[in-house]
């Protein structure tokens, strides 16, 4: 076994004796707190719910290896956080975003977020299960009964508005990279 191997099997003793825990949150109390607490959009919090579903179980210490993703939102350790010292482009560490608090998650995935807005038109587009599990699904699924005891489902005006515009630009999206794409290879 090489060195790198055995930290690897150490790293969740060593973060329970440090005394950094993660938290796995139920889909209602994720969408109530990206609500509540961090004043994300309404109309956004069923994919930020379903992408968290598909990235981490909901599991803010998630950390895949593979990929260097990490957190909630498995950010991306390649330009988002930095694993030994201040973060990159969101300016944590990778380990800050393993823990309960969300905060430093949700604002770094917010900034993803608008970069890829910028860049794409969808900032949802950051997050490579969004095109394959976020969209074309009823994402009033992932906030329903959330909210005071309602029944949120998709026959809601706001849900159903917000599912018809992800789609649209999803697929305004997709279009322009297929034409950027047949263009750059010509």
């Amino acid at each position: 076994m090489t060195a790198g191997k055995s930290y690897h099997r150490l790293g969740p003793f060593l973060l329970l004796l440090l005394g950094v825990q993660g938290r796995i949150y139920d889909h209602c109390e994720l969408a109530r707190e990206l609500r509540d607490r961090h004043e994300v959009p309404i109309n956004q919090i069923p994919t930020w719910v379903c992408i968290a579903r598909h990235e981490s179980g909901y599991n803010t210490s998630a950390v895949n290896h593979y990929s260097g993703d990490h957190g909630l939102f498995q950010i991306s350790q390649l330009f988002w956080c930095s694993p030994p010292g201040q973060g990159w482009a969101c300016g944590v560490t990778c380990a800050e975003l393993e823990d309960d608090d969300i905060e430093d998650d949700v604002v770094c995935a917010r900034r993803i977020f608008r970069q890829h807005q910028r860049m794409s038109g969808n900032g949802f587009t950051a997050w490579s299960v969004y095109r394959s599990r976020c969209t074309g699904v009823n994402l009033g699924e992932y906030i329903e009964g959330c909210f005071d005891g309602t029944k949120n489902k998709s026959s809601t005006p706001e849900i159903k508005r917000t599912n018809e515009l992800v789609k649209r630009r999803f697929d305004r999206s997709f279009y322009r990279h297929n034409i950027f794409l047949k263009n750059l290879l010509q």
